[in-house]
């Protein structure tokens, strides 16, 4: 554990941040009720990525060939500040989720069209062609974040792309060993991601900057030495 580490520990176990008796009860429902917040927020952005995936589908047809890929590349870096295949990557997924939640929910054309091309709402007021298409969409989604849609579709890896000009749909990769490396590099492509974010970094003080380089460091160098034992075990 590194010396920043211990020295989180030891700020958090500070005796003047405990409550006393009478509050304790009040601390624990507001933890309950955050966690569930969270919860609610979580399995809101999967019905929300859904229904954008059904959005690019209809925007994928609606332009031009050889149009839709450049927009993605273009415009959704500049509201999400990811990379571009970043950006590439997530507006496949959304695609791909879409298609298997018309599959699993039976989904038909005027479901879809229940809802105009311009429109996202998981509200649909007094239409009930739309509320039909959001109760099946509610009915897809469960108590189920955005992550764990993909992972219970075998959408998640990182050897899975869409070819989205060609429409291709290669399937995941069979291999084990491939899919448990496919899921370690998505964890390592996330976290570098965040640490890696000029947005996320400008949020935080100079003393927590501090902490996050001390943290990447010790772990870079575990990781340094770890690599150099596999590799040596390695039979090529």
């Amino acid at each position: 554990m590194s010396k920043s580490t211990n020295y989180a520990l030891t700020v958090l176990a500070a005796p003047e941040l405990s409550v006393g008796k009478d509050s304790i009860k009040k601390l624990q429902s507001v933890i309950a009720d955050e966690f569930a917040t969270i919860r609610r927020i979580d399995r809101e952005g999967a019905a929300r990525f859904t229904l954008i995936g059904l959005m690019l589908h209809r925007l994928k047809a609606s332009l031009p060939r050889g149009q839709f890929r450049p927009y993605l590349e273009q415009m959704l870096p500049k509201v999400t500040f990811w990379s571009e295949a970043t950006a590439v990557k997530n507006a496949s997924l959304a695609m791909r989720l879409s298609l298997v939640f018309i599959e699993k929910a039976k989904v038909s054309t005027p479901d879809l069209l229940s809802m105009s091309g311009d429109q996202l709402m998981l509200d649909a007021g007094s239409s009930k062609p739309a509320k039909k298409l959001l109760k099946k969409l509610d009915g897809f989604v469960g108590d189920l974040t955005r992550t764990e849609l993909l992972i219970k579709h075998g959408l998640t890896g990182v050897g899975l792309r869409t070819a989205l000009e060609q429409g291709d749909d290669p399937t995941p990769p069979a291999d084990p060993q491939m899919d448990f490396f496919a899921d370690l590099a998505e964890r390592v492509h996330g976290y570098r991601e965040i640490i890696t974010s000029r947005e996320t970094l400008k949020r935080m003080t100079p003393a927590q900057l501090d902490q996050l380089y001390a943290e990447e460091s010790d772990l870079h160098a575990r990781f340094v030495k770890l690599y150099e034992e596999a590799k040596g075990t390695v039979q090529i």
